[in-house]
């Protein structure tokens, strides 16, 4: 009799069990949530006609029938690029958090306003995706468009990284009257890079039926993983085997070598040529990836103005700027410094040929001067401040880097550039053979390693640690000389106060690309 009730309960235990860990597995299977932002292009350009009607007015109808048949579940939020200022890449514009759909107040907003501007596309994409971000929440992006970015960004690159930020991401794109292969080529690889779709629509009817087929694909995703199906075989066999199977598909996943599976991305200002940069800070984040347990992955740009725009956006994470750089991007994209050289100061000089008959920097007047970028602080903004003050007038030409700048110098294409002493220093040979320095300024804080508020504090103290302890081992010193530098020592944002008392104004400096 009483293994008979033993049994009995036993059993109830084991129903009660599956029925509570299935009510789990079923819940864990479905998207807790499902969000959506539609992004409208109001740039001057949509005042373009499509059979005698202008695309905005297409757009609008279109826009229309979508939300009549919006599904009632999922959320969206609506956003517009273009319509408040005609030259402006800041012109984002939010019509609409993400939230229940109420079609009555976006048609009314969307009414009021007009294609006037420019096309941030790409920061739009960018700025959505953070509003997006949900780790149970599945992630659509609708952007409607007739042509491509013309503010300077790297759709591509951009939407990459997005992607790689949150893997529930989709952009589906839908190019509204897009002419030429560029424009095509830019928009389909926001949609490939995302896992979206790309749609071409070339008249009314083609963009009505585009954006139902768009609402019946948001409808419908689920982008969580399912969990292993446990069969109700009234014994704790079936939750076994429940476990081995999650076990074996946890097996199937590639081992790493790292504390933490996602990747940090960590610039460099483009001072030299993308080859050098690699060749030198390659070595130097897989040391220091492998000593922190936090994988860094070098990303370039081609040119400072890039590479400023990219910290403008906050694309990367990690990155090593210079102290100007750091000033106005810790105030306007959320970097803050972690660390920087050890006994380094940052100083600007002049070259010439070292055969020039120029003797002193009064010889430099009414010349053509060669200069890596208007925001390099050594190189340019120190060196201009102090011709200016001496009443030199001279012609500055940007040619994107110090690399460039020394070997136009040395080809004679300009009598003279500015530099700075850390990238002369790590000059070829062959052409620093053929300078001289004329001038040098007097120094200030170096360069900073500054990360963005987005990474989590325990990975910024793991890094920050690794690139402190540089210095204490051989290998890491034999790294380190590579950069001519000593090593690395924890920083914080008063350390560049000597640069922000230059009051330098960054918007006559970025006035002068």
């Amino acid at each position: 009799m009483n293994d008979r009730r033993s049994l009995v309960f036993s059993t109830l235990i084991v129903l009660i069990l599956l029925t509570i860990s299935t009510k789990l597995f079923s819940d864990n299977s479905k998207s807790t949530d499902k969000n959506a932002i539609l992004i409208l292009d109001l740039s001057r350009s949509m005042w373009g006609k499509i059979d005698e009607t202008s695309k905005v007015v297409i757009a609008r109808r279109a826009i229309r029938q979508m939300l009549d048949e919006w599904d009632k579940n999922t959320k969206l939020g609506v956003m517009v690029y273009g319509s408040r200022h005609r030259n402006s890449c800041k012109d984002i514009q939010t019509l609409s958090e993400v939230r229940r759909v109420d079609r009555r107040r976006i048609m009314k907003m969307l009414a009021r306003i007009r294609p006037v501007g420019r096309t941030p596309l790409t920061a739009s994409v960018k700025l959505a995706a953070s509003k997006l971000k949900s780790k149970n929440a599945a992630a659509t992006i609708i952007l409607v468009s007739d042509g491509i970015d013309n503010c300077g960004l790297n759709s591509c690159k951009v939407a990459k990284m997005l992607k790689q930020e949150n893997k529930r991401l989709r952009v589906h794109v839908v190019g509204l009257g897009v002419k030429g292969i560029k424009g095509l080529s830019k928009l389909k690889c926001i949609a490939s890079n995302t896992g979206g779709k790309y749609y071409s629509a070339n008249s009314a009817s083609k963009l009505r039926t585009i954006l139902k087929s768009v609402n019946k694909i948001v409808s419908k995703q689920n982008y969580r993983r399912s969990a292993p199906k446990v069969e109700d075989h009234g014994s704790e066999v079936s939750v076994r085997n429940a476990r081995l199977i999650e076990q074996k598909s946890n097996d199937k996943k590639p081992k790493s070598n790292y504390m933490y599976e996602k990747t940090y991305s960590f610039s460099v200002v483009p001072q030299q040529s993308a080859e050098k940069t690699e060749k030198i800070w390659g070595p130097i984040l897989n040391r220091v990836s492998k000593q922190s347990g936090i994988k860094l992955v070098l990303k370039t740009s081609k040119t400072i103005p890039e590479f400023e725009k990219e910290l403008k956006i906050g694309w990367y994470d990690f990155s090593y700027m210079n102290p100007f750089h750091y000033t106005v991007f810790h105030d306007t994209s959320n970097y803050h410094a972690i660390i920087k050289p050890k006994d380094k100061k940052i100083k600007g000089i002049i070259v010439v040929r070292k055969n020039s008959s120029i003797k002193s920097v009064k010889d430099l007047q009414g010349g053509h001067l060669a200069f890596p970028s208007p925001s390099a602080l050594g190189a340019t903004i120190l060196t201009r401040a102090y011709l200016e003050k001496q009443g030199i007038n001279i012609r500055p030409n940007y040619v994107s880097s110090h690399d460039l700048v020394y070997r136009s110098v040395s080809s004679k294409k300009y009598r003279a550039g500015g530099g700075a002493v850390r990238t002369i220093d790590k000059l070829d040979k062959d052409v620093s053979d053929t300078l001289r320095v004329l001038w040098t300024t007097k120094g200030y804080t170096p360069h900073a390693i500054a990360v963005h508020k987005r990474v989590p504090k325990e990975i910024v103290d793991l890094v920050q640690k690794s690139f402190a302890d540089l210095h204490k081992s051989e290998m890491g010193r034999k790294l380190l000389r590579a950069v001519k530098l000593q090593g690395f020592v924890n920083a914080k944002n008063s350390d560049w106060d000597d640069v922000r008392a230059l009051k330098i104004d960054p918007l006559k400096v970025t006035e002068s690309y």
